[in-house]
Order: structure tokens, then sequence, then C-alpha cells
């Protein structure tokens, strides 16, 4: 714990000068949090899942009214809903939530937020995937939610133990880049960032607009696109820089890469999100939905390929991640890449320092994970998950070990 509660104090001191939204929540040294739902009728969890099936055919978000206890603060009228695709589609009645504090009354809020993700692990023996990763990217600045634990009671009854996770709106935008009056787009369900043509209509179809929706101005996004689709040769890096933070997302797509993390633009094509900042004009590439690290998700190869990923990895067609496929091409960028690929692995993404890490917080949660009941896995999968793999999962220590190892022979060739 003491290992722990020490890389949490250098990880806050790196992070945070000021106090934002959720400092008190995610930057409090309280790792594990009390939340507790209460619906006034018995029938609860059949009426979500029914309010998400109407949801997802309506392309909309319908939530549950209800009461929200956190950490002993109490808000009335709080909007409820389950959440996720393969998360909410495995048979378990242990669903991942999204939680709204203002959907039913406005300036509801805990510590000045009112959304929160609480996610099932439904591949995740440890529990502790998405905290190693989102923790890393936050340590080097890189824009990503925050994640903390939570033990969830509904209707006065322990329900599970859940992962919870900051949301990525306007606050977190104030909070990161000082503006959230750009617009905001989530690369969902295909963004891979290909130039679609000068209409909108095709880009509606692979990317969710979540800020500005009713002016409907789609006008900054073709811009960006463009610039990394269509500039010639020579103009390629100041019309891409003009338009895009590439400095930040090389230091993302080495992540993905180190961590194995390909159900993103790395892999799949989505699940990220970005951001026209307002002061500076570029782009900001926002992390985001990163469960299935660690080689959980292996774009159709077998789960020991993960640990043998080169550094240059693009799947096939390259064409269709114009975003690495060109930057890769520019030696300004992908010595940037190797540069911090290298430093990553110096420093942090290693066993002498990850492995005290994943001590400390497995030690940290395990007794509440044997409390909780409806987990996804048994305990003794928790446990061994440290150490070695499980349902076809990679153990956290042999990845970090083998991976670690993989990508320095990579370097030093």
């Amino acid at each position: 714990m003491r290992i722990f509660l020490l890389f949490t104090f250098l990880l806050l001191n790196n992070l945070a000068e000021g106090q934002n939204p959720g400092d008190n929540i995610f930057n409090s040294g309280q790792l594990i949090h009390e939340v507790r739902i209460t619906f006034p009728f018995a029938d609860w969890h059949d009426t979500l899942m029914e309010y998400h099936t109407i949801g997802d055919a309506l392309d909309s978000n319908i939530y549950v009214m209800g009461m929200l206890e956190f950490d002993g603060e109490v808000l009335d009228s709080v909007g409820f809903k389950y959440k996720g695709n393969s998360s909410y589609n495995n048979p378990s009645v242990k669903k991942s939530w999204k939680i709204s504090t203002e959907e039913f009354v406005s300036s509801n809020e805990v510590d000045d937020l009112n959304e929160f993700n609480l996610n099932n692990g439904f591949k995740d023996p440890s529990m502790l995937r998405e905290k190693l990763m989102l923790d890393f990217f936050r340590h080097y600045n890189l824009p990503a939610p925050r994640c903390d634990f939570a033990n969830v009671y509904v209707n006065d009854e322990l329900w599970g133990f859940y992962s919870l996770i900051e949301e990525v709106d306007k606050k977190f935008l104030q909070s990161h880049f000082g503006n959230d009056s750009g617009n905001l787009y989530k690369g969902d369900p295909h963004g891979d960032l290909r130039c679609l043509g000068n209409n909108i209509d095709p880009y509606t179809d692979n990317y969710e607009k979540k800020t500005n929706e009713t002016e409907n101005d789609w006008s900054d996004l073709l811009w960006m696109i463009d610039n990394l689709n269509n500039s010639t040769a020579e103009d390629f890096v100041d019309s891409l820089n003009s338009s895009f933070n590439t400095e930040a997302y090389m230091k993302s797509w080495v992540t993905s890469i180190m961590f194995s993390q390909f159900d993103s633009y790395t892999g799949s094509g989505h699940n990220y999100f970005i951001y026209h900042n307002q002061d500076s004009n570029q782009f900001e590439w926002i992390n985001w939905d990163v469960n299935e690290a660690f080689g959980s998700f292996t774009v159709g190869g077998q789960i020991d390929d993960m640990l043998t990923v080169p550094i240059d990895y693009i799947p096939a067609p390259a064409t269709n991640r114009p975003l690495h496929n060109k930057m890769k091409e520019e030696d300004v960028y992908w010595d940037a890449y190797r540069s911090f690929m290298c430093n990553a692995l110096s420093n942090y993404f290693n066993p002498g320092f990850m492995f005290p890490i994943i001590d400390s917080l497995y030690t940290a949660i395990q007794q509440d994970v044997y409390a909780a009941p409806n987990s996804l896995f048994p305990d003794n999968q928790f446990d061994q998950n440290m150490d070695e793999s499980v349902n076809n999962l990679l153990g956290l220590k042999p990845f970090i070990e083998q991976r670690y190892e993989f990508l320095m022979s990579e370097l030093e060739g």
C-alpha cells in the first residue's frame, strides 16, 4: 500500500496545480468509493435492460430516475442507464452503468461533476487493466479520464465491484484545455480518419458529434481530415501540425502499441475522442475505453501474438489508418515516436517500475473483490491473472515482462 500511495502522490503532483472538477474524488488518494443507487421499485434491473434495448433502437440515451448516494453525498432525481455493447451482452446481471446527475435536475452535481461511468471489467479477471493504462496516460499528461474503483449498492444490496471512470465532457475539456466551446467528436463506430469527400453525410455515419450538436457544423473535422489525407508531400508536416497536436498524439499511439490496446484507432479504428481546441486551433486526441488493454482484443490474431506486436504495426490495409500510415513515413514523427517509446520503457513500462504498482493495487482491492457478488470471474482467477493467463487473457506481469523485452529488442534493432 505504501508504494501505491507514493506513486499516487507523485502522479497527482505531476498533474494538478489547481483545483478541477472531480479532484476531491479522483485526486484525493481514496482509491475505492461507495456508490449507492436507490430506485422506488423492485424490478429495476429489468427496467434498465428494457430501456437499454429501446435506446439502442432509437439511437438515444434513455435514463431511469433514482437516488444517488456517492461517498455519503445524497442526490435525488439522478439518471441511470446500462451502457456498452460487448460489456453489456455478457450473460451476467453485472452490467456497466452510466450515471447522469443532471439528466432530470440541473446543477445536480458531485464535486462539480455530472457524469460518471461504472465499468464491469467484462474481459478483465484482474480488474486492473483500465486503471493501469489510464494512470500511464495521465502520468505523461496525456488527455485521458481518471479511474478509481467503487463498491456499488442497489436498493441497499451490494451489487458489485466496478471501475469508476471519469466522463469526457465539457468539464473534462475545460480542465485539460482551458476551454470547452469547440467541437468534440467521438470516433465511433468507424472513425478511421480517411477522407470520405466533402459531403458531411458519410462522416455523420462514422463519427458522433458530442458538443454543439444543434449547430451541425462539421467543417473543422473535414478540414483536419483533408489536411491529413490530401496535403502534398512537401506540405504534409506543416499542414498536419497546423490542425492537429501531433506531439501529444505520438505518445498516445506509442502507449496503445506498448499496452497492446487494439480496440482503439490503432487496431479496430474507433474508441477515441478528438477535440477542436479553440486556443490553439488544433485538434487534441483524447484516449478512451481502454478496458481491453494487455492484449485482450486480438484484432483477429492469437493471444500470444499480442506479446510480439512490432512497434510499426498498422492493420492491413495500412491506408485505412492514414494517421499512422502517413506519419510513420515522416522522420520527424517516427523519430519522436521511437524516442518516447525508449523513454517510457526505461522509466515506466518495465517490470521494476510496474510490478510494485500492480502488487499495491492488488492488495488494496483484493478484499473488496472477494466480497462483491455478481463477479464475472471467480476469486481465484482474480488472483491468478496477476501472474498467469486466465481464460485466454494474458497475465499482467508476464505481459509487461515479455512485452518490455520484445519492444527493447525492436528498438535496439
